[in-house]
């Protein structure tokens, strides 16, 4: 079996340390410190910041233990983000076999693409350089150990529009 796993993204160095002790340990931190309020209800989708895990990781290990301390269970996650790129109408979802992290590699929920090919939604391929995603693959690694992945990247909103500014 071959997996045509992308190597870190060019910006992979503004998110991650490179080493995986150091990685760990900061990422672990941001989940294992967080207090989250109890909720009522099905979670069915977070929205948390990206950023560098020394500013955001506090705020995304909140909504990671929210993940952790529900009797809801999941077995892969979808990451969805903006585009930062002006242009495009599609969504961009990156078609590699997994992630690699300094934590090990997150695998692509290939059923889920398929399923999204199919659904007749307009799908091209994701730039690799798209940052906002990959620092969420670390919280992701360590919250479901062997998880599966969809990375996907939304049109930005059009200008002069309704909510596009």
């Amino acid at each position: 079996l071959i997996l045509y796993a992308h190597p870190p993204p060019a910006v992979w160095q503004h998110f991650w340390y490179a080493d995986e002790g150091r990685l760990r340990a900061i990422v672990t931190s941001a989940i294992e410190d967080a207090t989250p309020a109890k909720i009522s209800g099905e979670i069915r989708a977070l929205i948390v910041p990206h950023g560098t895990h020394l500013e955001c990781g506090p705020i995304a290990g909140y909504a990671y233990k929210l993940l952790l301390t529900t009797t809801q269970s999941w077995d892969g996650v979808t990451l969805l983000a903006p585009q930062l790129r002006e242009g495009g109408t599609t969504l961009q979802i990156d078609e590699a076999d997994a992630y690699l992290t300094p934590l090990d590699a997150v695998q692509v929920d290939k059923a889920l693409l398929a399923r999204l090919r199919t659904s007749g939604v307009a799908i091209e391929g994701a730039a690799d350089d798209e940052p906002i995603i990959e620092s969420q693959l670390p919280l992701c690694k360590l919250r479901w150990g062997m998880c599966r992945c969809c990375r996907c990247a939304s049109p930005p909103p059009l200008r002069g529009r309704p909510g596009g500014g």
